[in-house]
């Protein structure tokens, strides 16, 4: 690879130590996402599990998501617009609305008055919109818009 392509890192994963071993396995489900294909992506998920927690597994999946985000968006927006396919490793809706009220929450708005959850999802004021789209990297802008159908 490149070294001037550079991969930024989730968030859930720089909180987390990320050994190099587990490098072949992010590769794999790379390339295993680019096929688009849910028997494929099944067939990864069953053979991640000899990896030593479901933690590890979970990390995987997320950093090769925000990877393929990064060189191939499409795909990543065509796999995403499936998040069954990554259940239950994988709760997608849920590690990026957790992901995006405690950027907000750090960022200092303030629930039910900058942002709430309705039965329609999650509900942001505009600058509480413009400040996600602002300050996170291309690749969770990404996730936010496909995952929680929100856009710029």
């Amino acid at each position: 690879m490149p070294s001037s392509l550079h991969f930024a890192t989730p968030p859930i994963a720089a909180s987390m130590n990320q050994p190099q071993e587990y490098e072949a396995y992010i590769e794999l489900a790379i390339d295993v996402f680019k096929t688009r294909d849910r028997k494929a992506i099944a067939f990864l998920k069953n053979f991640l599990y000899v990896l030593p927690s479901p933690s590890a597994i979970e990390t995987v999946l997320i950093v090769a998501l925000y990877r393929l985000a990064e060189i191939e968006p499409d795909t990543c927006r065509s796999i995403l617009r499936h998040p069954d396919w990554f259940m239950p490793e994988l709760d997608l809706r849920l590690f990026v609305l957790r992901l995006t009220l405690s950027q907000l929450k750090h960022k200092g708005f303030v629930p039910e008055q900058d942002f709430q959850i309705t039965n329609q999802g999650l509900w942001l004021s505009h600058r509480a919109k413009e400040t996600l789209w602002n300050e996170n990297i291309p690749s969770t802008c990404l996730l936010i818009e496909e995952v929680l159908h929100i856009s710029k």
